[in-house]
């Protein structure tokens, strides 16, 4: 299994941060790729690309100011073998208040933009949501 680490990111990248990513059991052929830039929609889009155009089977995305358990990826890979996933994200907050999950229940496009309905409750296992952030 090909899997790209795709970290869109600023110049430079925190120390905890990197502190996760070097501890980071890796699963599979694993391939760690940065896009640096200031506009971060480019460098998703940059990385998106670059796993298309390498016949990536998964990409594990992370932002660069996130901290994060060594086995995470092992975790991810897993449920998402075993449950018949495509997509799978992890439960984080903002880092503002009111530091709600980055999850929503709902997502409307309509014509002027996006309503999100967020969660009342968080479940304890697997569920689907109606989107969610991309770290």
């Amino acid at each position: 299994m090909k899997i790209l680490i795709a970290v869109p990111c600023m110049d430079q990248v925190p120390a905890p941060f990197c502190n996760s990513l070097a501890l980071l059991r890796k699963v599979g052929d694993c391939t760690l790729m940065m896009k640096s830039g200031s506009l971060i929609y480019t460098s998703r889009n940059a990385l998106a690309t670059a796993a298309i155009q390498t016949d990536t089977d998964l990409v594990f995305w992370l932002d660069s100011d996130m901290v994060f358990q060594p086995d995470i990826l092992e975790r991810m890979v897993d449920t998402l073998q075993k449950n018949n996933l495509d997509i799978l994200t992890g439960l984080y907050f903002r880092r503002v208040p009111p530091y709600s999950p980055v999850l929503f229940d709902k997502l409307e496009i309509n014509g002027v933009g996006c309503n999100f309905t967020e969660w009342k409750a968080i479940p304890d296992d697997l569920f689907e949501v109606g989107a969610c952030g991309f770290g």
